[in-house]
C-alpha cells in the first residue's frame, strides 16, 4: 500500500478535530521559522515608508488604499484582508512597481515575516469562534433514505420533488437548500401519502399464492386434470416473498392408481378408483430443500382429502416450496397432489404498521401508555434526538382529537405520524444548542454529531447503535470504530454516489455528449460503464481502507470489455480487447 493516510483515518480525524465532540474551532496555523522570532512593527514601518506610502498614503491613495491608517498591530489585524492582498503582491514581486526602487530580498523577508508573525500570534491566541452553521433541510436523496430507514420500506416519495439547488458542486449545501411554496406542498402531500401506505386502518386479507399441481416443477407433459401424480421424488414451485413474517404452506393430496386411465380421471368424483393396497403413502412438505412437516396420505376420495398445513416464519426473498413422496408408492399406486399454496404473512398489516404499532389493542386499559410510548419512539427517531415531553404531549393530543371525531385509534396514530413527517424538526437537520447562554465555543450535542456522521456516510438518519451511543454520550469516544462499522454497511454506497460523484463532478457524464467524429464508439452503454468504473474504484478505496493518495496514482481500476476496448487495454500477452489474439495464452485484465 502506498504511504499515506487511510480514508477511514482521515474521516475519523476530521470529525475528531471538532473538539471534543464536534466543536468547529479555528484551524491551527503553523508559524514559519521566520515568524517564530518576529521583527515586529520595527520591520514594517521602514518598508512601508520606503516602498508604499508614496502611492498609498497621504494625498495619493491609489486603489483607495491608505496605509498610513495602520499604526499598530490591532489596526493591521482589522485590515487583515488588505494586508493579505499586500503580502501576495510583495511576495509575487508585483509591488513595488517595476519603475520604483525595489527592496532587497532581505528587506522583503523581514517585512513578510513581521506581518505574518502578527497574524500567527493572533490566530494562536484568539478565542475560538466556530461561527454559525446554516440549518440544512434534507435534500431529495436524504429524504428518501430517511423514510426508508425510519419506516423500513423502499419507497421513493421525493421522486416528484423539485430538483435541489447546487452550491459549490454539491446538492446538500445548507445555504442553497431553500424551501419554496411548491416544495412545502410536496412535503405535506408526501407525508399524507406515506402514512396512508404505512398504517392500515382496516384489516387486510393475507396474500395467497396458489399454484395448481399441473403447473408445478419439474415441468413435463401433464394431462389437463386437477391432480398431478407423483410416483417418486417431488414436485415444487417457487414464490418471492416481500416481507418477513409468519406464512402458511398448504397442500392437498390423496392416493390413486398410477395408470394412464387414472391420471385422466377426476379423483374428486364419487366414482374415483381405489388404491391397490391399504398401506398409506408417506410424504413431506419441504421449504428450501429442508423437510418441515411429514404427513400420511390415506384419502382416496378428493372430497374427503384433508388440507395439510404448516406454519413457518420466513424472511423476504425467493423460497422453494416442495411436496415430496417419501415412501408407499408402487408401480400401481401414486400420490396425487392438487395444489401448493402459500398464504401470508398472516399479519398482513404494512411493515411500518407492524414495526411501530406492534400488537397494541386499542381497547386495552393501557392503550394511553402504549400510545405515548409509540409516539415518543417515533418522534425521537424522526427528529434524530430524544423527543421532549411537550412535543409528545402535542402528538398525543392529535391522536385524541381524531378519536374524539369517532375515528379509529389507528387513524389518530396515522395523523400524528403525518404531523411528525411534516415538522421542520424532521425536514431540517436542526442542531439544538444545549448551552445557548454561553458565548464560548463548546462541543455540539452528540445527537447532532451522530446526524452529521450518518448523513455524510449514509445520506440517511442515524441507526439504533449511533443513537444509543449518543444517548449515553459515548459516541465521541467510539468515533473511529463507528466510522469503520458504518463504512462496511451497504448504506455506505451513498458516500460514493452522493459525495464522491459530486466531488469529482462525474454526474455530468450522464448528460455529456462527446464529439461523435472523435469518439464514434461512444454510446449510453459506454457512458454507464465509465460511471460504474469510477463508483467501483472509489468504493474500493473506502472499503479496503486504502491510502487517500490512491485517488491520485492508484495502479488499478475496474473494467468491462467495452471499457477495455475504449482504453486500449491489452491482456498479459499484448492482445487487444475485441481483436483476434495474436499471442495465445494471455490473461485478460477485465
Amino acid at each position: 500500500m502506498a504511504v499515506g493516510v487511510s480514508l477511514v483515518a482521515l474521516i475519523s480525524l476530521t470529525w475528531a478535530a471538532l473538539p471534543p465532540a464536534g466543536e468547529v474551532a479555528r484551524a491551527d496555523t503553523k508559524p514559519t521559522a521566520a515568524a517564530v522570532t518576529p521583527a515586529g512593527l520595527g520591520a514594517i514601518e521602514p518598508f512601508i515608508k520606503t516602498h508604499c506610502i508614496e502611492c498609498h498614503g497621504g494625498k495619493s491613495k491609489k486603489a483607495d488604499l491608505d496605509l498610513t491608517t495602520f499604526k499598530d498591530e490591532q489596526s493591521i489585524l482589522k485590515g487583515r484582508k488588505v494586508w493579505q492582498a499586500a503580502l501576495e503582491q510583495v511576495h509575487g514581486g508585483d509591488m513595488p512597481p517595476d519603475k520604483r526602487p525595489q527592496p532587497t530580498e532581505a528587506e522583503k523577508t523581514r517585512f513578510l515575516s513581521a506581518v505574518g508573525a502578527i497574524f500567527e500570534k493572533a490566530d494562536r491566541t484568539a478565542k475560538p469562534d466556530p461561527g454559525r452553521v446554516t440549518v440544512r433541510r434534507l435534500n431529495r436523496a436524504e429524504y428518501d433514505n430517511t423514510i426508508r430507514d425510519l419506516l423500513g420500506v423502499d419507497w421513493a416519495p421525493a421522486a416528484d420533488f423539485p430538483s435541489d439547488d447546487i452550491g459549490h458542486g454539491f446538492d446538500n449545501i445548507g445555504d442553497v437548500l431553500s424551501v419554496s411554496p411548491v416544495l412545502m406542498e410536496r412535503y405535506l402531500a408526501a407525508a399524507e401519502t406515506i402514512m396512508a401506505k404505512a398504517i392500515a386502518l382496516e384489516p387486510i386479507k393475507p396474500n395467497s399464492r396458489h399454484t395448481g399441481a399441473q403447473f408445478t416443477e419439474p415441468a413435463g407433459r401433464i394431462p389437463e386434470v386437477r391432480y398431478r401424480p407423483v410416483f417418486a421424488g417431488s414436485i415444487f414451485t417457487k414464490f418471492k416473498l416481500n416481507d418477513e413474517g409468519e406464512y402458511k404452506l398448504r397442500t392437498r393430496a390423496l392416493v390413486g392408481a398410477a395408470d394412464a386411465k387414472w391420471t385422466a380421471a377426476r379423483p374428486d368424483d364419487a366414482k374415483a378408483a381405489k388404491g391397490k393396497d391399504g398401506e398409506p403413502i408417506k410424504a413431506a412438505l419441504l421449504i428450501d430443500g429442508k423437510e418441515v412437516q411429514a404427513f400420511d396420505v390415506t384419502a382416496t376420495d378428493g372430497r374427503k382429502a384433508p388440507t395439510i398445513e404448516h406454519t413457518v416464519t420466513l424472511p423476504p426473498g425467493e423460497h422453494k416450496f416442495e411436496v415430496a413422496l417419501k415412501s408407499g408408492g408402487t408401480a400401481t399406486k401414486a400420490m396425487l397432489v392438487q395444489f401448493i399454496e402459500v398464504v401470508g404473512p398472516t399479519d398482513s398489516r404494512p411493515a411500518p404498521h407492524r414495526k411501530w404499532l406492534g400488537n397494541v389493542d386499542p381497547k386495552a386499559p393501557d392503550k394511553a401508555v402504549k400510545t405515548r410510548e409509540i409516539l415518543t419512539k417515533f418522534a425521537s427517531a424522526a427528529y434524530r434526538r430524544l423527543a421532549t415531553k411537550a412535543e409528545v404531549d402535542r402528538l398525543v393530543q392529535l391522536v385524541q382529537s381524531v378519536e374524539a371525531q369517532g375515528q379509529k385509534w389507528e387513524a389518530g396514530i396515522q395523523f400524528a405520524f403525518q404531523a411528525v413527517l411534516s415538522s421542520p424538526k424532521f425536514i431540517f437537520r436542526l442542531e439544538l444548542d444545549d448551552r445557548p447562554d454561553t458565548a464560548d465555543a463548546h462541543p455540539i450535542d452528540e445527537f447532532a454529531l451522530a446526524s452529521r456522521l450518518s448523513y455524510f456516510l449514509w445520506s440517511s438518519m442515524p441507526d439504533a447503535e449511533l443513537t444509543a451511543l449518543a444517548e449515553k454520550k459515548q459516541l465521541t469516544a467510539n468515533l473511529e470504530a463507528q466510522v469503520r462499522r458504518m463504512l462496511k454497511d451497504p448504506k455506505a454506497e451513498a458516500l460514493v454516489e452522493n459525495f464522491a460523484m459530486q466531488w469529482l463532478q462525474l454526474r455530468r457524464l450522464k448528460t455529456y455528449a462527446p464529439d461523435t467524429k472523435t469518439y464514434p464508439a461512444f454510446d449510453d452503454r459506454l457512458r454507464k460503464s465509465m460511471l460504474r468504473e469510477t463508483e467501483l474504484f472509489v468504493e474500493a478505496i473506502i472499503k479496503e481502507d486504502r491510502s487517500i493518495l490512491d485517488l491520485i496514482d492508484a495502479d488499478f481500476t475496474f473494467l468491462d470489455a467495452r471499457l477495455a476496448r475504449h482504453y486500449g487495454i491489452a491482456d498479459t500477452n499484448g492482445n487487444r480487447a475485441g481483436q483476434k489474439p495474436t499471442k495465445p495464452g494471455g490473461t485478460q485484465l477485465f
